[in-house]
């Protein structure tokens, strides 16, 4: 009565595939990370990441 909706072999294929998608993401960041100039690095570095201004503090 009921039939089996997904086969053997696109299961394998779609989690292959899966796993190619989010590996190439993950190399495509950590390569544009190494190739970025040292000028954009500095921008980075200096970039305020914690304000301690009480009026923009949302916790308070």
């Amino acid at each position: 009565m009921f039939q089996r909706i997904v086969m053997d072999h696109s299961v394998v294929f779609v989690g292959t595939l899966a796993f190619v998608v989010s590996a190439s993401i993950y190399v495509a960041f950590f390569w544009r990370a190494m190739r970025m100039k040292s000028k954009q690095l500095e921008q980075f570095e200096n970039l305020p990441f914690v304000d301690e201004r009480p009026s923009e503090r949302h916790d308070a």
